[in-house]
């Protein structure tokens, strides 16, 4: 954000508070949609709500409502942060109403002043705090950047954050992931990473499926193995289990569309036969809507052994090496979410410092 982009963010909030029309030019009708909202509310500029600390009690159901959530989140966060060149960044979780669930930053670094904001069990919604990247996320269900005055309450106007929702296996929002730092940065970066890390968190969470075979698919068989397949998880007999964002945005389905048989032009029963040789090769089929796409399996020798004997021959020999599960960022080198040999402190680390 430029110095005239702040002047003219600067005159748009001006003319808002004092009820008169905003230059759409001036700021993102998002952000405008989100100073209404936040005055609907009830909040005021004015208002110091930034760094309200969280009781002990809040915290604590905090990290138990979203414990589920926070073990598929901490290792993509772990990795990001990592990535990161300077450590004046504040890496977050948070569920679904927009509390703080877990948390990585420096304790000690620039912006350690941050630490009270990310605790655990602070509310960073939007009926919270007014105007923000994690609050705008969760209401309008998309990746959202807010710069400096972008911000609702004055006391934000020093930090701009990127936010990206997270959806589970059936397509429901369950939380967002949040990246905040000091004001004068381009995100735009930050929030491509983001995204990949939040692909990365929904496959985990779609691998996990108990008794599923899981089948990536694109119309460019170069990304069948990484993070921006679609992927999808099927019973054994082709019963629809779930799926990732991208899968619902490639195919366009609906829950609705509940059996393998009914979104491809193919028999499940004859793709699981072709992708189940050791060195099987994408097949290509369509989709209802003319979309032609390749399949391949996500996990093949996990998946061959849970279809069982009813479409597929028992495994024979070891498995192969590249059979692994690298292909959506996992790192059995990783630390896990409660472990204490990450760098960065983990704000729902067991070992935690008191408030």
């Amino acid at each position: 954000m430029n110095l005239e982009q702040v002047r003219q963010t600067r005159r748009a909030r001006d003319l808002f508070f004092s009820g008169e029309s905003i230059v759409s030019q001036w700021v993102p009708e998002p952000i405008t949609r989100s100073w209404e909202r936040s005055r609907r509310l009830g909040l005021s500029a004015s208002d110091k709500r930034l760094f309200d600390m969280a009781a002990p009690g809040e915290r604590r159901i905090a990290t138990e409502r979203g414990e589920r959530l926070i073990r598929y989140a901490m290792p993509e966060m772990t990795r990001l942060y990592k990535a990161f060149h300077t450590q004046d960044w504040v890496l977050a979780c948070l569920d679904v109403s927009g509390f703080v669930i877990c948390s990585i930053g420096d304790a000690e670094g620039p912006c350690r002043e941050l630490e009270s904001l990310f605790r655990n069990g602070v509310s960073l919604s939007e009926s919270a705090i007014g105007t923000g990247a994690p609050g705008c996320a969760l209401v309008e269900q998309k990746p959202f950047i807010v710069h400096a005055n972008e911000h609702f309450l004055d006391e934000i106007h020093g930090y701009s954050c990127a936010a990206v929702p997270l959806f589970d296996v059936n397509g429901d929002l369950i939380g967002v992931l949040n990246a905040t730092c000091r004001s004068g940065r381009d995100l735009s970066s930050v929030c491509e990473a983001l995204r990949v890390a939040a692909r990365a968190i929904e496959n985990h969470m779609l691998l996990d499926l108990p008794g599923a075979l899981h089948v990536s698919l694109h119309y460019h068989p170069d990304l069948l193995r990484t993070p921006l397949a679609a992927v999808l998880a099927f019973s054994e007999h082709g019963q629809l289990l779930g799926g990732n964002q991208i899968a619902r945005k490639l195919l366009g389905h609906t829950r609705s569309a509940t059996e393998f048989d009914h979104m491809f032009d193919l028999p499940f029963a004859r793709a699981v036969d072709e992708l189940s040789g050791r060195n099987a090769e994408p097949i290509v089929t369509d989709t209802p809507a003319g979309i032609r796409v390749h399949l391949s399996l996500a996990r093949h020798a996990d998946d061959v052994m849970r279809v069982g004997k009813a479409l597929l021959p028992p495994p024979s020999g070891k498995r192969s090496s590249h059979a692994s599960s690298d292909m959506f960022c996992s790192d059995p080198a990783l630390p896990t979410p409660w472990s204490r040999r990450c760098t960065p402190r983990p704000s729902c680390s067991k070992n935690s410092r008191p408030p």
